[in-house]
């Protein structure tokens, strides 16, 4: 809490590849948090900018404020973070 709130950030090229990360996310981020997914630079989604796939892989951004962490490909490094 004191962190303020967290937002992750998942890109990926289709629903298909982003849904194991979108998942994890959702269950692991506390109150107050935002989850949103979708193509990398989607247009009109702010949050999406700036964060490419990895390895043309599907790929989850943990943010904090304005400062963004490394981006995690699995869902094992997306619960340590969150």
């Amino acid at each position: 809490m004191a962190a303020g709130p967290v937002q992750v950030a998942v890109v990926g090229p289709d629903a298909e590849a982003r849904s194991d990360l979108l998942t994890s996310a959702a269950h692991g981020i506390h109150g107050g948090g935002v989850v949103l997914g979708g193509p990398p630079e989607s247009e009109g989604v702010p949050l999406l900018a700036d964060r490419p796939l990895v390895n043309d892989s599907a790929a989850a951004y943990v943010c904090h404020g304005y400062v963004c962490d490394r981006p995690v490909t699995t869902t094992e490094e997306l619960r340590d973070r969150l």
